[in-house]
């Protein structure tokens, strides 16, 4: 079983998903349409900054709507890359989710880092012998502006998302106007 995501920040044509032989989509601004073997098709409605998972089984595939989390930290943290269990509430869980980790990795070897300002605090870490970033624990307060937003954006530089879908996602769920997002540095 395979499972492919499409973000959609644009109009496609026909085109193979990932390596399938047998599967391709298409999206024309209003429907994302999944081909399969010689003509069958499964379609969504989809607008511009949906994203999809689409399950390749050996049958028809399996389309499903990708979901954000439900909190706007929750998002933020979740566009950056943090997982579910590296994210917290608290700047006290936060503190606490850390001594875990140093006491889990202990003797391993791991680089570690931290940065905190007054809305948000995160650890990374790399681990001996590799340059591979991990995302050890973030906390973002509720009440986080969108400057701060932007800020941490910048410094973490997480490129899971195609550039142009995450401009949706940061304007349609995270409330970024055009001029705050321009403001985001992206290093190449």
């Amino acid at each position: 079983m395979a499972q492919h995501k499409i973000y959609l920040s644009d109009v496609v044509e026909k085109t193979k998903l990932g390596n399938s032989m047998s599967t391709s989509y298409s999206y024309d601004g209003e429907t994302l349409t999944i081909y399969w073997n010689r003509g069958k098709k499964v379609e969504r409605p989809a607008e511009l900054g949906d994203a999809f998972i689409v399950t390749c089984n050996g049958k028809l595939p399996k389309l499903q709507r990708l979901r954000s989390p439900f909190q706007k930290v929750d998002k933020i943290a979740w566009i950056l890359g943090f997982s579910r269990d590296t994210r917290t509430y608290s700047y006290e869980d936060y503190k606490q989710l850390l001594i875990e980790n140093e006491r889990r990795n202990k003797g391993t070897g791991y680089r570690d880092w931290e940065v905190q300002s007054e809305f948000y605090a995160y650890a990374d870490c790399t681990q001996k012998d590799s340059d591979k970033l991990k995302h050890l624990a973030i906390w973002i307060a509720p009440n986080i502006p969108n400057k701060e937003i932007v800020s941490l954006i910048s410094q973490i530089q997480c490129k899971l998302y195609p550039a142009k879908w995450a401009e949706y996602f940061l304007r349609d769920q995270l409330g970024l106007t055009q001029d705050e997002i321009e403001d985001i540095v992206w290093e190449d």
